[in-house]
């Protein structure tokens, strides 16, 4: 049985058009890299995010994945886990963070 978990952060700054919306940018962000889900795979995430979270079982593994508009960069969050982890690290590690716009 598996029990190594992996937990990933990638930040791609200017990811999207300078001066477009929030709003803009998320929906260009589920164009770009979360449609090729099915749509009910995946969701929006609740505030204070503004993103989609994709969930997904892979050869007994639970995968997390996010990706989150910060002005105009994007978060990419990733946790992997055994399927039947009797220890959610992986959610305190994704809910635990906070992302905000600071100029």
């Amino acid at each position: 049985m598996k029990s190594s978990r992996q937990f990933q952060l990638h930040w791609y700054p200017g990811a999207f058009e300078a001066g477009k919306s929030p709003e803009e940018n998320l929906r260009r962000l589920e164009q770009d890299l979360v449609q090729p889900f099915a749509r009910d795979e995946y969701t929006r995430l609740p505030a204070p995010w503004l993103g989609w979270e994709w969930r997904g079982v892979g050869e007994g593994e639970l995968i997390r994945d996010r990706w989150s508009v910060v002005g105009d960069g994007l978060l990419f969050l990733q946790a992997i886990s055994v399927q039947e982890d009797p220890y959610p690290e992986a959610e305190a590690f994704l809910d635990s963070l906070r992302v905000t716009d600071v100029k």
